[in-house]
């Protein structure tokens, strides 16, 4: 087939060319398509190479634009080889995009010193733990520039100094400080000569005693959300306010503290919410600027969670994307609002800081002006990938619903979430539950209470585990 288009019942797509060229939901290719590097011979099948194609985006990837690219000519035309043809011209023009012929590794390895448990669970009893690496370039590939070792997505050691030439493998063990965080993922990120980055996770469980002199842990909660906006080509959003100032006090009552294992204290927890009239670009950006160190405030970091709650209007407005505010309209083309590439990047801030960062966006509403457009896709992409942010969407295809109880039906599923008839739905019970239990529920839910109509979805960063104690279940 000259092009294959492969949809997911939970609305992921990707769309491909035999030849690489592709376009996909905020995550399809990550998920569904990859490039297998076979070595040529039955006896060498399970000795290929296997890279989702994401890593290739750069050259492969044909995201909707004003310009035409390989799937829009090839669309048009019914011809391969044409469609092909300007965009092979474009890639010779810049040589340094990489492929896979050029950049692949043979191995990356990250192993324990010492054997895992039986059941497979490895555990820390101390606060260092010893890891080999192993690192091999394929031959005739780019060389492999950086090498390091994250934990829950923070550098911890540089294995590969930045000033030396590109090498073509490398080995050896490295005692690797695993902080106070309970739940561990330790990876291996290697980046070749074209830039191209590789990871090998290791999770665990870390039970090495948290020192004495430790700080608590805090959680900082900002809620945002409108129902009327002054700017009337936007639409009402009923319930909105409710929904941003529920979540936040429903969340600061039960999120795990990463460190302890347990909820977080009232003292160590604080809310922020601008609804209404409030909500201004401004005060928006003041609130994130105060997270930032000074001398009255620590910086946040290892063991704290972030978690913001958006309720209002996402818009792309000449390819600028948008989180509309209440705050009058200026007579201006463009809504009041603030840059959700901004929030993107101050949130990256916190997560390259350690901090677990969480975002919880229903923001896919109707409105007035045709020239607005409302695909998410890209921002959700920005948060995943480059911002390593938990992010929950209440739809990301298609606007969200409200029920009429006085919740939207995505808060409503968020705030039922341990209530019996959500608990029966995951396996097994006890007084945490886990990010793979709390976002399956959620889905669900938000699916059971619109007929299948509107899909809620959970996109995840590779920094963090599924498997990770989310909420506290307990009572309170």
């Amino acid at each position: 087939p000259a092009l294959t288009l492969f949809p997911g019942v939970d609305r992921r797509w990707v769309l491909w060319t035999p030849r690489g060229y592709y376009d996909s939901s905020a995550d399809g290719d990550r998920k569904f398509l990859g490039w297998l590097t076979n070595r040529g011979s039955v006896t060498q099948l399970l000795a290929g190479s296997f890279d989702s194609i994401d890593k290739f985006e750069a050259r492969f990837r044909q995201p909707r634009a004003p310009q035409a690219n390989v799937i829009d000519r090839l669309l048009d035309s019914a011809n391969p080889i044409q469609a092909e043809a300007l965009n092979q011209a474009a890639n010779l023009a810049q040589p340094a995009l990489p492929d896979p012929a050029t950049s692949r590794l043979a191995v990356l390895e990250l192993t324990p010193v010492a054997p895992a448990p039986a059941d497979g669970v490895l555990i820390a009893a101390q606060p260092t733990l010893p890891l080999n690496y192993r690192a091999i370039a394929h031959e005739g590939a780019a060389g492999i520039r950086r090498l390091w070792v994250e934990v829950n997505g923070r550098i911890v050691a540089n294995l590969l100094a930045e000033d030396v030439p590109p090498v073509r493998q490398t080995q050896g063990q490295n005692a690797i400080p695993i902080g106070t965080e309970r739940s561990v993922r330790v990876s291996l990120v290697a980046v070749d000569e074209r830039g191209v980055r590789r990871d090998q996770p290791i999770d665990l469980n870390n039970r090495s005693p948290v020192p004495q002199q430790a700080r608590k842990s805090r959680l900082e909660i900002v809620a945002l959300g409108a129902e009327d906006y002054a700017d009337h080509r936007l639409a009402r959003i009923p319930y909105a306010e409710d929904d941003a100032q529920d979540l936040a006090r429903f969340l600061a009552t039960k999120l795990i503290d990463p460190v302890t294992g347990s909820g977080f204290s009232k003292s160590q927890t604080h809310t922020e919410t601008l609804v209404g009239s409030k909500l201004t670009g401004s005060r928006v950006l003041s609130v994130f600027n105060a997270f930032k160190k000074t001398e009255q405030t620590p910086a946040l970091g290892p063991g704290d969670v972030v978690v913001v709650v958006i309720e209002s209007h996402y818009l792309e407005v000449h390819s600028k994307h948008l989180l509309a505010t209440s705050e009058p309209n200026q007579d201006q083309p463009e809504p009041p609002a603030v840059s959700a590439t901004e929030l993107a990047d101050r949130l990256k801030e916190l997560s390259d800081a350690g901090c677990r960062v969480c975002l919880f966006v229903d923001a896919v509403h109707d409105h007035k002006n045709p020239a607005w457009e409302l695909d998410i896709q890209e921002w959700v992409r920005q948060l995943q990938s480059h911002s390593k942010v938990i992010t929950f969407i209440a739809a990301d295809h298609g606007f969200s619903s409200a029920n009429g109880d006085g919740h939207r039906v995505f808060a409503q599923g968020i705030l039922d979430v341990l209530k019996a008839r959500s608990v029966a739905r995951f396996r097994e019970r006890g007084p945490t539950m886990s990010l793979f239990d709390f976002q399956r529920t959620v889905v669900d839910s938000v699916l059971q209470q619109t007929g299948r109509k509107q899909h809620a979805q959970c996109y995840l960063p590779d920094t963090i585990s599924l498997q990770i104690p989310f909420l506290d279940s307990a009572p309170r």
